[in-house]
């Protein structure tokens, strides 16, 4: 993977660069990028644990060059009432990977931090970074080209399939197969998972997704085993969480299926209010209605002070689906 990235023209170390290592280290953010950074002779600087509302202190110490975070970690960053008076000008570009982000949440970080932003694509099966959203393809005057996980790194190659493992056209929704020189060739003591993951020479990834023909960047709509399919209709769950992260009181949600006798599954939205926000469950299904086609917008609207996430900020899906279909059949996993 360190021929990949070195083929990769935008992707530039220099020898006074200074990486803060604020993912945990079990994590490829936490391992690849700072094993990068020595390689390349930079410096590293480690926090003893990841608390994002305490990260604005140790950058303005430390004086990194470079962030590498989860979506999650700029979100809280953001939302910290010590932001305006944090000092962090010595960043020079923010590497975030690991989950989804929207585009708005995107917009405000570009507007509020004063740094080139790079998006990673990647998976622990290919090595690391399989595409990037190059900085220059951070573009503010167009939002949907924020949505997208960018283009693949050198002598890695994408392919979207379909159900039947048919390669599609640019356009066209299906799942992402990566194929790469660092590809893994197996887990280990698993045969049967690495039957699944693995189809001829390419990755499956387990995500969602479509190449746009105009300009070749690709886009992530969801992963496969989160899409919902209600009236026999599929919604893919990132574009209503982009719909409702919109209005400014919302500070996070997680769009997942929930039984429903006429439709199969009925699209549910769970959400977290920003403090003192007075958003109501008809306000947001209103507002999706504005943006979305019908199908898609929320049925159902539940508030929560927190969403369940694992310890890089991944938002924990599986939790919120067991709850609604707690005691019925459901298939998707």
């Amino acid at each position: 993977m360190r021929l990949c990235r070195h083929f990769e023209p935008v992707f530039q170390w220099k020898s006074d660069d200074v990486l803060m290592m604020a993912m945990p280290n079990f994590h490829l953010l936490g391992t690849a990028l700072p094993v990068q950074a020595m390689y390349n002779g930079c410096t590293v600087s480690v926090m003893p644990a990841l608390e994002p509302g305490r990260l604005l202190d140790p950058v303005a110490q430390t004086r990194p060059t470079i962030l590498v975070v989860a979506p999650i970690v700029i979100q809280m960053m953001l939302d910290h009432p010590g932001l305006e008076a944090a000092d962090l000008s010595s960043l020079r570009l923010i590497m975030y990977a690991g989950s989804p982000i929207s585009a708005t949440l995107l917009k405000r970080a570009m507007h509020a931090i004063p740094s080139h932003f790079m998006q990673f694509y990647g998976a622990t099966e290919s090595g690391g970074a399989m595409s990037i959203l190059r900085p220059e393809q951070h573009d503010l005057e167009n939002e949907s080209k924020l949505r997208s996980c960018g283009t693949p790194l050198p002598l890695i190659d994408f392919r979207i399939v379909d159900e039947s493992g048919n390669e599609l056209e640019d356009g066209q929704t299906g799942e992402i197969q990566v194929r790469s020189p660092a590809l893994f060739t197996r887990y280990r003591n698993q045969p049967e998972q690495s039957a699944k993951a693995l189809s001829r020479g390419w990755y499956r990834t387990g995500d969602a997704g479509f190449r746009d023909p105009r300009d070749g960047l690709y886009y992530i709509v969801d992963r496969v085993k989160d899409m919902i399919v209600t009236g026999g209709e599929n919604v893919y769950s990132a574009e209503v969480e982009q719909a409702i992260m919109k209005p400014p009181g919302v500070a996070a949600c997680a769009v997942v299926s929930a039984p429903d006798a006429r439709w199969g599954e009925r699209v549910t939205a769970v959400v977290v209010k920003k403090p003192l926000a007075e958003l109501t469950a008809e306000e947001l299904i209103e507002h999706c209605r504005e943006l979305i086609a019908g199908y898609k917008v929320p049925r159902h609207v539940e508030f929560e002070t927190a969403l369940p996430m694992n310890p890089t900020g991944k938002i924990l899906k599986r939790v919120l689906r067991d709850k609604f279909w707690a005691g019925q059949s459901h298939t998707v996993g």
